[in-house]
């Protein structure tokens, strides 16, 4: 059993040159392919990852055990799935054979999150991360998966128990700032359910995990918020000035879309106690 989440290592000075050396601290970010509307991210930074994710851990951070580090995109509109780009840390082969890291991007539909019970699997996208990678950025293909109106998407970075005392992974990470928060679950340290990283006394790690959707037959109506909305009742995290929410009102242009946005009461993002109070905005895409 795995007793604590544990910082990746610096393990060896060979390592410490990869990482220092081997990958840009600075990572670019990839653009979007042809088609493709627009990219979904909840980080200030998401180009930029730095040392210190966490992961469960039975080996004090040389291997890992069942990790899954998510972000979660509340009532979305219909919409679709095609990319997911995401940051590693670290991929490790412990047994020094070069053997990649074979991670899942899994995208589900969460209605009772951050209760992982009754989330259904939309998609997969199977990643082999080359033994040795330190601070890179990597893309997943997806086929176009449809998302439908009202959905609480999770794209989740998973990977199996079976990383035990061989493998070596940790997600890619800044403390650069975040509109919502990042989650992790894990059974083996007693985290069956999606938590909040900040909950559990990690608040600066703030994953780097992104989707960018597929125009086709429609979408929603987003808004992006003209000031900070007001947390009530012990909610964490509520929407700030700029931030982009989408209202579940389908749309095939923006001029579909109400020209502005008023919510007297949001649930509280993060799956908590409380809500949000006075979230306004105006229009900003059909997507």
């Amino acid at each position: 059993m795995c007793g604590l989440l544990c910082i990746a290592p610096l393990a060896s000075a060979e390592e410490l040159a990869r990482d220092a050396f081997g990958a840009s601290a600075d990572a670019t970010v990839v653009a979007p392919g042809p088609g493709i509307l627009a990219e979904q991210c909840q980080g200030n930074d998401n180009e930029s990852l730095a040392p210190g994710s966490v992961a469960c851990s039975p080996d004090q951070g040389r291997t890992v055990t069942e990790n899954g580090h998510a972000r979660q995109w509340a009532g979305l509109g219909a919409t679709s799935l095609a990319q997911v780009r995401f940051g590693v840390e670290t991929c490790r082969d412990n047994a020094g054979q070069g053997r990649p890291c074979a991670i899942e991007v899994r995208a589900y539909s969460a209605p009772n999150f951050p209760t992982f019970g009754g989330a259904q699997l939309l998609a997969t996208a199977n990643m082999d991360i080359p033994d040795g990678t330190a601070l890179e950025i990597f893309t997943a293909d997806f086929p176009n998966v449809a998302i439908p109106q009202g959905t609480n998407l999770v794209i989740e970075l998973y990977n199996p128990d079976s990383f035990r005392n061989q493998f070596g992974f940790w997600p890619g990470s800044n403390a650069g700032g975040q509109s919502q928060p990042s989650f992790i679950r894990s059974t083996p340290c007693g985290l069956g359910n999606w938590t909040n990283l900040a909950s559990i006394n990690f608040p600066n790690v703030h994953l780097v995990i992104c989707w960018s959707d597929e125009g086709g037959g429609g979408g929603g109506c987003q808004y992006k918020l003209t000031v900070n909305s007001k947390a009530k009742k012990g909610c964490g995290v509520c929407p700030k000035k700029g931030d982009i929410i989408a209202s579940g009102d389908p749309c095939e242009d923006i001029k579909d879309c109400a020209k502005k946005l008023v919510i007297k009461k949001l649930d509280c993002p993060d799956g908590g106690p409380g809500f949000c109070k006075k979230v306004k905005g105006k229009k900003d895409s059909c997507v």
